[in-house]
């Protein structure tokens, strides 16, 4: 059994081909792994959008099917899924 303990950096910036932008931690983001390292980076880590990051065979709904995670960063979407379906008339 291992405890893991981050502590994430205060500020993440975000880069690609047309500028940057600045992320606060806690407000804007939130990071977590489970690699049991005493050191975890992300600098020029490619970045993939995984939805909700949902895997519900029963509702034919899996946000992982199909992308190639190997090397990259999953961006997940949290809070509850029906409720923002329902909040922005997604149905």
């Amino acid at each position: 059994m291992v405890e893991i303990t981050g502590t994430p950096s205060e500020k993440m910036v975000i880069s690609g081909k047309d500028g940057s932008f600045n992320l606060d931690v806690l407000k804007d983001f939130v990071a977590t792994t489970s690699k049991v390292k005493t050191d975890v980076s992300l600098d020029n880590s490619e970045l993939v959008f995984a939805g909700y990051g949902i895997v519900a065979p029963e509702y034919n709904w899996n946000d992982y099917e199909g992308i190639d995670w190997k090397g990259k960063t999953a961006i997940v979407l949290i809070n509850d899924t029906w409720f923002s379906i329902w909040r922005f008339h997604l149905v």
